[in-house]
C-alpha cells in the first residue's frame, strides 16, 4: 500500500484510527504495528499524522457539551443502579458511597456547602451563593438520600 490516499480513504484510516483507539485502547505505538504489520508501506510519520489527525476529531467530538452531558447522564444512570443493587442487598456504606458519588458528579454536594431546611425547603449554601431547591422534583431515592443526610446532621 502506498500513502497517496483519497480523502475518503484517509477519513475512513481516521475513523479505523478512533476506533482503535476507543474500542480497542490502543496507544500510538500498537496502532503504529497494526498499520506496518499489515503491509503499509510508508514511513512511521505518515501514520502518525494520520493518528494526530484521529485524536484531534476525538477531541472535538470529546468537548461538545452534548457529548460531555451524555457521559454525565450515562454515569448517573449507573450511580444509580449500583445504588438500587447495594441497597437491595443490604449493605448500606456502599450504597451511600454510590449516591455520595453520583452527588458530586452532580456538583450537589461539595465540601464546606451549608444545608439548611425550612419548612420543607432546602436551601444549599455554597462559598456565598445560595441556591433553593424545588424538593418535589426530587425521586424517592433523592428524597431518602436527603433525609438521612439531614438526619445525620442534626
Amino acid at each position: 500500500m502506498n500513502m497517496s490516499l483519497t480523502e475518503l480513504e484517509e477519513q475512513e484510516i481516521i475513523t479505523r484510527i478512533t476506533n482503535l483507539i476507543c474500542d480497542e485502547a490502543m496507544g500510538r505505538d500498537k496502532i503504529i504495528q497494526v498499520f506496518l504489520n499489515e503491509g503499509w508501506e510508508c514511513q512511521e510519520e505518515s501514520i502518525n499524522e494520520l493518528i494526530d489527525s484521529a485524536i484531534d476529531k476525538l477531541n472535538l467530538l470529546y468537548s461538545t457539551p452534548e457529548y460531555r452531558r451524555s457521559v454525565m447522564e450515562d454515569h448517573i444512570s449507573k450511580y444509580e443502579l449500583i445504588y438500587a443493587y447495594l441497597r437491595e442487598a443490604g449493605y448500606t456504606p456502599g450504597s451511600n458511597k454510590a449516591l455520595q458519588a453520583k452527588e458530586r458528579l452532580m456538583d450537589v454536594l461539595k465540601e464546606g456547602n451549608k444545608v439548611t431546611v425550612r419548612n420543607s425547603e432546602i436551601t444549599i449554601t455554597e462559598t456565598g451563593v445560595s441556591h433553593k431547591y424545588d424538593l418535589t422534583k426530587l425521586t424517592e431515592v433523592e428524597r431518602a438520600r436527603l433525609q438521612f443526610l439531614m438526619e445525620k446532621a442534626r
